[in-house]
């Protein structure tokens, strides 16, 4: 999970991905939020994706990645305790 969570960081819409391909913001957001669903739901993991969405996927939440970011980090960390 920590693996698609720094792609998802890393990835912006001003900056071309590895085939040259600026994408829009909102399919980033569908393509991320996709991805991640995914990833939980054939793990079972439907607390996670609650968590996740609320926290780092929800459309209006998106966007703002420095904010993305520390929300992500803090509830990390916070669930690792």
């Amino acid at each position: 999970m920590l693996e698609i969570v720094c792609r998802h960081l890393n990835l912006y819409s001003l900056i071309p991905d590895s085939n040259g391909t600026f994408k829009s913001p909102d399919t980033l957001h569908r393509e991320y939020a996709a991805e991640m669903y995914t990833w939980c739901k054939i793990r079972g993991y439907y607390p996670l994706w609650a968590h996740m969405y609320s926290n780092w996927y929800r459309l209006d939440q998106y966007g703002n990645s420095g904010h993305d970011a520390q929300v992500l980090l803090r509830s990390l960390f916070l669930r690792q305790q």
